[in-house]
């Protein structure tokens, strides 16, 4: 079994396709892509059944135009949202299967990972906490201060910067994310927030050990 789902994620690999997608639609459902996360939508009609995804590489946070490939489905399916950040790096995919019964979907993304790889040195910050509720981590230089938005405080915080964080508009990547949560950048670090990076943490199952991975691209001379 493992060597049938090593042969395919190659093959995925090999046909520069990403990511990809399949399950069982009737009425109108949207795929939302967001890094190595997928939440699917239904708008009209039952439950989406049988749905499982393979990414062969995240979704970056790179503004980019991404290809789609039907490879099997009887109904319309486009893609609705190319990622931005408007929508925070997401893509998301209509289908729309409005025949009687349920139609199987199979679909493909792939994209440029060349235009996503940074040319230059990377830095990284890797954040470690508890979470009950919703909490929001300000990192800026080398120093990261959560605040709990809804339940208790976090605790058992850690955190450890390769290097500081620095006074530049640079374009932090949130590279990983662990534990039942909902992890986000809400904030890139600016002028106007005294270049910090703020990430929403949002867990999913009462008190919950999380963790997240930073990382950007080291300035010139530093």
């Amino acid at each position: 079994m493992r060597a049938v789902l090593l042969g395919a994620m190659l093959a995925v690999a090999a046909a520069g396709q990403q990511f990809t997608w399949e399950g069982d639609v009737s009425g109108v459902a949207v795929v939302h892509v967001r890094g190595k996360k997928v939440e699917v939508e239904v708008r009209d009609g039952a439950p989406v059944s049988g749905a499982k995804f393979r990414f062969a590489t995240p979704l970056p946070e790179t503004r980019q135009t991404l290809r789609i490939e039907v490879r099997q489905g009887r109904g319309a399916v486009r893609l609705v949202a190319q990622p931005g950040v408007e929508n925070e790096y997401s893509a998301s995919i209509l289908i729309e299967d409005r025949q009687d019964g349920t139609g199987h979907y199979s679909i493909a993304l792939s994209w440029d990972r060349a235009a996503a790889t940074p040319s230059g040195k990377m830095d990284r910050l890797r954040w470690t906490g508890t979470v009950e509720g919703e909490a929001v981590v300000e990192c800026s230089a080398a120093k990261c201060v959560s605040k709990a938005e809804r339940g208790g405080p976090v605790f058992r915080e850690r955190f450890k910067f390769s290097r500081p964080l620095p006074d530049l508009e640079a374009h932090v990547l949130l590279d990983e994310t662990g534990g039942q949560a909902d992890i986000r950048i809400l904030e890139q670090p600016s002028a106007r927030n005294g270049y910090a990076v703020k990430v929403g943490v949002r867990a999913l199952n009462g008190a919950t050990p999380c963790t997240f991975a930073l990382s950007w691209e080291r300035a010139p001379g530093r």
